[in-house]
């Protein structure tokens, strides 16, 4: 042996079947040979897992309890805000290129993320703009729907988790999806 592999076991122990799922999908394409590294690994964990979409549905929950009494209205269908996602996870998923397809969605979590910090939701409430911020709360709870919708073949788990989170009759802040290594 050249002693150039990993027990996946080892890893999905340490880390959860989720997190290495994700980062075999999005670091290995299907039809080539990939590169795996345990800083690699926890790199891609923590911007992608624990401070992408974690935190991206951490702010947006806290958000809708704070500024929405708990409440967001769901837009009509999916991909209400996000069909040039669901157009390139689509051509992605027949190519068999589950990379491309996590870039996809992962893009509409930096979409939502980047919207929040040009809004500003907290500096609105002091301005008591209501009716604006439920109408972005509105937008990224629904953007937040489609993540999870295009999640499932991926990260069943956390998508579930984030679908049932936006559905509660009263929506809180949500618990980390996925906890931060350090």
């Amino acid at each position: 042996s050249l002693g150039n592999t990993v027990d996946p076991v080892e890893l999905v122990n340490k880390y959860g079947s989720e997190p290495v799922r994700y980062y075999l999908l999005r670091e290995i394409p299907a039809w080539e040979d990939g590169d795996y590294s345990e800083a690699k690994f926890k790199q891609r964990y923590e911007s992608d897992l624990a401070n992408g979409l974690g935190n991206t549905l951490s702010r947006v929950t806290n958000m809708i309890e704070k500024f929405g009494n708990g409440k967001f209205i769901q837009a009509e269908g999916v991909n209400a805000y996000t069909p040039a996602a669901a157009s390139a996870i689509e051509i992605a998923m027949r190519s068999y290129r589950f990379e491309a397809a996590l870039l996809a969605i992962f893009n509409v979590i930096g979409e939502i993320d980047a919207e929040i910090e040009k809004n500003k939701p907290w500096e609105m409430a002091k301005e008591e703009k209501f009716n604006d911020i439920q109408k972005l709360l509105s937008k990224w709870g629904t953007m937040l729907l489609d993540v999870s919708h295009y999640l499932k073949p991926f990260l069943p788990d956390a998508a579930k988790k984030i679908e049932d989170k936006l559905r509660e009759h009263n929506i809180t802040k949500a618990e980390p999806l996925f906890p931060r290594l350090n």
